[in-house]
């Protein structure tokens, strides 16, 4: 399933042509908060389905697999937290799966609430429940039942590397995620938290020799170093606001409608 999300088209020169155009955003089991409740997004959103893929890797299940939007929020809530309030209040869909309490907080509408008032039917799809990100440090305590001192402390290590890069990509609060370089320039990702143990550890050795394939200098990573930001690539130019599916000064450029519009 796809998430899609309307935007509207409008013409550069006055807004006499409107129409409404779909956008595809993120495979549904990979939406981030902001998505789910119709809130501005940026390209953050990307770093979000990063991090929901990472864990699918990891645990062999999806993260947050629901069939709904009220189902996929939920599992959120239940593990993270929920959004800052920022989020909420800039959801154009918050209402729909929050109210506001009496103290003006919001709170998560009960299964059985959100039933009674749409007639959708809460499901529990996920096979794995994690009150929390941190739980994945004994997700698989079999890896690390070794008699080897090195490859356990390897190993130990690289658990809580990957669940701290978990952590920072799936940040509740877009502004506040990894970016792209950061990703690439964790720990985790760098493996130098291991370069310590490689002389001592036949597992730290193996994952060097299974990531030789990516030491090409001329790789995303090495131009972050450098200063490169990727996500210049799609800033908009001056007379080209961004893309925001909720606010009204979206649009998209179609270069069919351009040819074909007589005007």
């Amino acid at each position: 399933m796809i998430a899609q999300t309307q935007i509207i088209y409008m013409k550069k020169w006055g807004e006499k042509k409107i129409t409404i155009r779909w956008l595809i955003i993120s495979p549904s089991v990979a939406r981030s908060p902001e998505v789910l409740l119709a809130a501005p997004f940026t390209e953050a959103i990307d770093i979000w389905s990063v991090g929901c893929i990472a864990a699918f890797l990891y645990t062999g299940a999806l993260l947050y697999p629901g069939k709904s939007e009220y189902d996929m929020l939920r599992y959120i809530v239940e593990t993270q937290g929920q959004p800052p309030d920022n989020v909420l209040e800039a959801g154009l869909q918050t209402n729909r799966f929050f109210q506001m309490e009496r103290n003006f907080s919001w709170k998560l509408k009960t299964p059985e609430q959100y039933q009674k008032e749409t007639t959708s039917v809460p499901k529990e799809t996920r096979r794995f429940k994690f009150r929390s990100l941190d739980r994945l440090l004994h997700f698989q305590p079999g890896i690390l039942n070794t008699r080897h001192i090195a490859n356990k402390a390897a190993k130990t290590s690289d658990v809580q590397k990957f669940v701290e890069l978990l952590k920072g990509t799936l940040h509740l609060d877009a502004t506040q995620r990894m970016t792209p370089c950061q990703v690439l320039e964790h720990d985790f990702s760098t493996m130098s938290h291991l370069e310590p143990l490689h002389d001592s550890s036949s597992h730290v050795q193996s994952c060097f020799h299974m990531m030789s394939t990516c030491s090409n200098k001329t790789t995303l990573q090495s131009l972050c170093r450098k200063g490169f930001d990727p996500l210049a690539l799609s800033e908009p130019h001056d007379d080209e606001p961004c893309c925001s599916p909720t606010s009204p000064e979206v649009y998209e450029i179609m270069a069919q409608d351009e040819r074909s519009d007589p005007s």
